[in-house]
Order: C-alpha cells, then structure tokens, then sequence
C-alpha cells in the first residue's frame, strides 16, 4: 500500500522532529522538511506531496500566505493548518483560501492521521464542502426571510462548546444515507415563541414555539440537503423527522470522530444556533 507524503513547512526544528516522531511510519512518508514559507512553496512544487502539514507564525511569510501562493498554482493542493494559534478570524481567513483542515499544537497521533486521512480523500472534501456550505446558505436564507429583516449577523466556530448547553429549546435532525451525521438547532423559549409570533401573526402557545423550531429545522435542513446532493457528485444523504428536547441547561454532547461547523444568528428577535455534524468515515 502507497504511503501518504507529507512535506511539513514549519520553522521550528522541535516541532518538525515531534511530527515526524508522532506520525506512524507504516502510513506516512515524510517527503520533505521547510523551515519557512518561501522553502516550503519550492519544496511543494519539486516534491509534489499528498499533504502540506503548515505552520502560521514563520519568519520570512506567515503560513496562510504560503498556502495562498501554493493554491494559487494548484488549487488541487491539499494543506492542515497545525498552529498554537487557532481561533475564529484565523479559520475564517484560511476558508476563504480554500483551506479546510485545522489543528492546534500539540496534536495527538490521532488527530493527526484522522486529519490526514480526511485530507487525501477528494470525495471527503467535496462532501462536507457542500454540506456545510448548503446548510449553513439555507440557514441564513430561511432567518432573514422568515423575519423580513437583513438585521442579522452570523457568526461561524469549528470549535463549538461540548457539550453543547441548551437555550431552552432544541430541534435535532438526524442526516442519514451515504453519510451520517446530525444538526441541531437551538434557541431560548423566547426567542422561539416570538419567532412563532411573527411567522402566525398571534401570540404563540408552548406547542407553537415547538412547532416553530421544528419548522425551521426541517425546512433549513431540507433545502440544505437537497443542494448539497445536486453539488456534491456521489452525495446521497436524506434526513430524519425533528425531534425536540426541551429544558434549559440541557446538555448535548458531540459525535465521536466527527466534523463539526456551528452557526450563530443573532437577530432583533433573539438568538439561534445551528450546529452542523458529520460522522467521519
């Protein structure tokens, strides 16, 4: 079987030898080593790897901008962000480059190879690309039109609260077929009973503040899924009925070995969550 080949860009000797001591020999060739970022796009072009594992704060350009300069030639490259650093506005930016994959040091051997492997598959990308993309386009749509507002902002995290603690109210999605996975929505009793408010044009009962969150869940979900399957080549994925919970503080915990991206809308009505997750395969 071929071994996956790494080119680690990262300027720090220590942490170069680390990597190359965590990573199992029997799976990953380490092809190249570079100790800055102008090393790190000549070795990628002479050494073609499966995999950039790349650093953020190196001295010459940091590794977003060398990531930039390799994607700009091959889009096709396929590059980890593994950095002591890691927070919202860095991921953002490294998104938009097209950069899917991200880790903070120190990251354990399984991190690392689940990441790797996640990494080297094209259908794995292209998947969850469109899936959470989908949704996350859906859910935006259905908040601002639902509401008639563009008053809203949205914020995006990798790195959601686990477990996740409930508002109030709390619609769960199950997504099955050629993968699995969840969403969840979630909001405050209030923010669903106003939401209820404004879609009946009358004061909302408990049932149609449930009824409301279900409402939202399917239809985001539905409309998601459905683009995400035209875009995605192979994507076969259908969702469950909502199911509710309800109680504040409740706690929710994530799905082992899976990928997750959470959506926040804040609105003049109050805030929701929308937490997408995909089992790994």
């Amino acid at each position: 079987m071929r071994k996956t080949r790494i080119l680690i860009v990262d300027d720090s000797p220590f942490s170069q030898a680390v990597l190359q001591k965590t990573l199992p020999d029997n799976a990953f060739e380490i092809c190249g080593l570079a100790a800055s970022g102008m090393e790190g796009i000549k070795k990628y072009f002479v050494l073609k790897p499966d995999v950039v594992i790349m650093d953020i704060t190196m001295p010459d350009m940091d590794g977003l901008e060398c990531s930039r300069q390799i994607l700009l030639r091959d889009s096709s490259a396929r590059i980890v962000i593994l950095s002591s650093m890691k927070d919202d506005t860095l991921t953002t930016r490294a998104r938009l480059l097209g950069i899917r994959w991200f880790l903070q040091k120190p990251a354990t051997r399984e991190e690392l190879v689940r990441t790797i492997k996640m990494a080297v598959s094209r259908v794995a990308l292209e998947w969850w690309s469109a899936y959470q993309e989908q949704l996350q386009l859906s859910f935006e749509e259905y908040i601002k039109t639902s509401l008639a507002t563009e008053a809203c902002t949205f914020s995006t995290s990798t790195e959601p609260p686990d477990p996740l603690e409930s508002q109030g109210i709390c619609a769960i999605i199950g997504i099955t077929g050629s993968h699995s996975g969840r969403v969840i929505l979630d909001a405050s009793h209030q923010t669903a009973a106003k939401f209820a408010e404004t879609l009946l044009d009358r004061a909302a009962s408990p049932d149609d503040s449930l009824a409301g969150m279900a409402e939202i869940a399917n239809v985001v979900c539905g409309r998601g899924i459905s683009r995400a399957n035209r875009i995605a080549k192979g994507m076969d994925l259908r969702i469950t009925p909502a199911s509710l919970l309800e109680g504040k503080k409740l706690a929710i915990s994530n799905l082992p070995n899976h990928h997750v991206l959470s959506v926040t809308a804040d609105t003049p009505i109050g805030s929701f969550l929308l937490s997408m997750e995909m089992l790994e395969e």
